[in-house]
C-alpha cells in the first residue's frame, strides 16, 4: 500500500450533497440456532452515493456478507429474519426512494441483479453445475433487456472477454466444472457486471485471481465509477481498500465500528479496532524478524457477543463501562463516525 494511492482519494471523493444512490437504515438480522433468535446484524446504517466506492472491511464474522445479501434479499428465510430496518434505492436523483426490503417479488426480480448486482464470494456455490456457463450469463440480459438470444450471446461473449476468458464465443458451452476456480471468479464477475448495473455489491471479488488478472478486475470495476454507477466492495484487502475506495465502512460484531474517508482512516483511525487491522499490515522498511501487530483473541461467535461495546474484550485502550453499555455511534465535528466511548466529548 502506498502513500499516493491514499493520497488520491481526496482527488475524487463523491457529491455527498446530492441523494444517495442506496441508503441501508438500521438494518437488523437475525438467526435461529438451536431454537434461539441470535443477531448477526444490529442496526446498521450507511449511505452510497453516485459514483462512489464503499468499502466495507473487518475480519470474518463480523456480518460484512450478511449486511450485503440482506440487501438485496438474499439470506435464506429460515433459518434467517430480516427483523428491521430499510433498504431505499433511488433510480435517479430526483426519483422517489423505493424500500427493497418491501417490494413485491415481480419488482425485486426487476432491481435486483439489473439495477443491483452482486458478486458471491463463493463462485462454486453461487454457479449452477447443470447449466452452462454462456446460459448462466445470457440468462441475466434476456431476463432484463428486451433483446433476442442471438445479441444475448453476443453480449455474453464480450462480457467474458472483457473479464479476461480467452476463447469466450467456444467456452459459452462449458460448464462451471470445467473452468478453474479463478475462471469461475470470473463468470460471476461477468454475470454482475453484463447489465451495467447502477450498484455493485462486490464480496471478495478477487479473492481467487492472480495479481495480475485481480488489477484488470478493479479496472473493468472502476470504468463502472466513471459512469456515476456505484460499487460496495466487501474485501479483506486494505491495500484494494487504500487504492480503490472513498469511503470505508468498518464492520465487528454485526455493528458499524467506524466510518469516514480512506485518506482520514489510513492516516488517522479513530477507533481501537480500525488501529489493530491496520498495525497488522507490513509496513515498507520493516525489520527483518520484526513480529506483525496481532489483534488479541478472537472475532466472537455471533451466540457470545459481549453485553456492552463488542470489541471489549480485545480492545487494548479498554474501560469498565466498555464490558456493560454499548457505545453510539458517534458523529464527530470532522464527519467522522466512530462508535467509542473514547469519543464521547469530540461527539456533536
Amino acid at each position: 500500500m502506498t502513500e499516493s494511492a491514499v493520497e488520491d482519494q481526496t482527488t475524487r471523493l463523491p457529491d455527498q450533497s446530492a441523494s444517495p444512490t442506496l441508503s441501508v437504515r438500521d438494518l437488523v438480522v437475525r438467526f435461529e440456532i438451536e431454537k434461539n433468535w441470535v443477531t448477526a446484524v444490529g442496526g446498521v446504517s450507511f449511505d452510497v452515493f453516485p459514483g462512489e466506492v464503499l468499502g466495507i472491511v473487518g475480519e470474518s464474522g463480523s456480518g460484512k456478507s450478511v449486511t450485503a445479501m440482506s440487501a438485496l434479499r438474499l439470506i435464506p428465510q429460515p433459518p434467517g429474519e430480516i427483523a428491521g430496518g430499510q433498504v431505499l434505492y433511488r433510480e435517479s436523483s430526483d426519483a422517489e426512494p423505493i424500500d427493497v426490503l418491501q417490494l413485491p417479488y415481480d419488482e425485486l426480480r426487476r432491481v435486483r441483479g439489473n439495477e443491483i448486482a452482486m458478486i458471491f464470494q463463493e463462485p462454486m456455490t453461487a454457479l449452477n453445475p447443470v447449466f452452462t456457463v454462456g446460459m448462466q450469463v445470457r440468462e441475466a440480459v434476456l431476463v432484463h433487456e428486451k433483446v433476442d438470444r442471438a445479441e444475448a450471446n453476443r453480449r455474453a461473449a464480450e462480457m467474458l472477454t472483457r473479464v479476461g476468458i480467452p476463447d469466450a464465443e467456444k467456452r459459452l458451452s462449458d460448464y462451471p466444472h470445467q473452468f478453474s476456480g479463478g475462471m469461475r471468479q470470473r463468470v460471476m464477475i461477468a454475470m454482475a457486471l453484463v447489465c451495467q448495473p447502477k450498484i455493485l455489491v462486490a464480496d471478495e471479488p478477487t479473492t481467487a485471481l492472480d495479481v495480475t488478472t485481480q488489477a484488470q478486475i478493479l479496472e473493468l470495476m472502476a470504468e463502472m465509477q466513471g459512469r456515476d454507477e456505484s460499487i460496495v466492495l466487501i474485501t479483506h484487502d486494505l491495500a484494494v481498500v487504500a487504492e480503490r475506495c472513498d469511503r470505508v465502512v468498518v464492520m465487528y460484531g454485526g455493528k458499524v465500528q467506524e466510518v469516514g474517508t480512506a485518506r482520514d482512516l489510513f492516516h488517522h483511525p479513530k477507533h481501537p479496532y480500525t488501529k489493530g487491522l491496520l498495525a497488522s499490515l507490513p509496513a515498507v522498511g520493516a525489520k527483518k524478524g520484526e513480529r506483525l501487530h496481532a489483534i488479541p483473541g478472537n472475532v466472537p461467535s455471533i451466540t457470545q457477543l459481549p453485553v456492552g461495546c463488542k470489541f471489549c474484550t480485545r480492545c487494548e485502550e479498554v474501560m469498565d463501562r466498555c464490558h456493560t453499555e454499548e457505545p453510539p455511534l458517534h458523529v464527530l465535528d470532522d464527519g467522522r463516525e466512530v462508535r467509542c466511548h473514547l469519543f464521547e466529548d469530540e461527539a456533536k
